[in-house]
């Protein structure tokens, strides 16, 4: 059981560190590579949201709790994972059960070597009380390197690169303005004493057809304890920003509790 959840912990990273919800987790030694099929459910509550996540597609309201649940199927070539989180808005009566956005995200992938994977990838937002939707389809790769002793620790670092291939109104900017084309993320993970590791994350979109003209920075930092061989609390911050606009930057603050199954 315990090795299904170090490789639960670590293809969700590698797969979607690019996704703006903070779901980040540590990797950990002792991969079962035979381990096929692995699941989670995790809250996380926005404690310090200054309407900088928004509960809805758009932007409106003010995001409060998130509820997610994920499945992957792992074999040694293809992977495939779909995640389901849903919304709630601080800004309803009912801020533990108002339910005001659905996020659904599948992956198809294949592992060219133990560190390079291609994936096609299809993520779709849609709010419960409002029409507008955004949602976009894409192929990218990734490059895994691992290092055993840094400072005495494990560090493991993600390079992702994708290419939206098709883009229904998911946008370039914290504003929700523009439309994403490229994504390119760095995702670090290092393990701490005590059962403690740290990640940080660095996301960088391209509007319309530019490949290299950036138009959005996310940054996410994340402190991560391991509770049990089951359960991890994860304490995190995000901040996007605008590059190509003089606009003053969002963040967030959250924690989050992820229960393996």
């Amino acid at each position: 059981m315990q090795k299904i959840l170090l490789l639960l912990l670590i293809l969700p990273l590698i797969l979607f560190g690019k996704i703006k919800h903070p779901i980040n987790l540590p990797e950990y030694d002792d991969i079962d590579a035979n381990a096929t099929i692995s699941s989670n459910a995790s809250i996380a509550n926005f404690f310090n949201n200054p309407g900088a996540m928004g509960a809805r597609p758009e932007g409106s309201g003010t995001a409060y709790n998130r509820y997610d649940l994920d499945v992957l199927f792992d074999s040694d070539h293809l992977f495939f994972e779909a995640d389901i989180a849903v919304l709630t808005d601080k800004e309803l009566s009912k801020v533990l059960t108002s339910l005001s956005e659905m996020d659904r995200n599948i992956v198809l992938g294949y592992h060219i070597n133990d560190k390079i994977d291609t994936y096609i990838e299809d993520e779709h937002e849609s709010p419960y009380d409002h029409t507008l939707t955004r949602s976009y389809s894409g192929i990218g790769t990734n490059y895994t390197y691992s290092n055993n002793d840094i400072l005495g620790n494990e560090l493991d670092t993600t390079f992702d690169i994708e290419k939206i291939i098709k883009n229904r109104d998911y946008a370039a900017r914290p504003d929700g303005t523009g439309f994403v084309n490229m994504i390119y993320t760095i995702h670090i993970d290092y393990d701490l004493p005590s059962k403690f590791s740290c990640s940080a994350e660095g996301s960088l979109y391209t509007d319309k057809n530019k490949w290299v003209e950036f138009s959005e920075w996310d940054q996410l930092f994340q402190l991560n304890y391991k509770v049990t061989n089951n359960i991890m609390l994860s304490l995190f911050r995000e901040t996007d920003r605008f590059i190509d606009l003089y606009q003053k930057s969002q963040s967030f603050e959250g924690l989050q509790l992820l229960y393996a199954f």
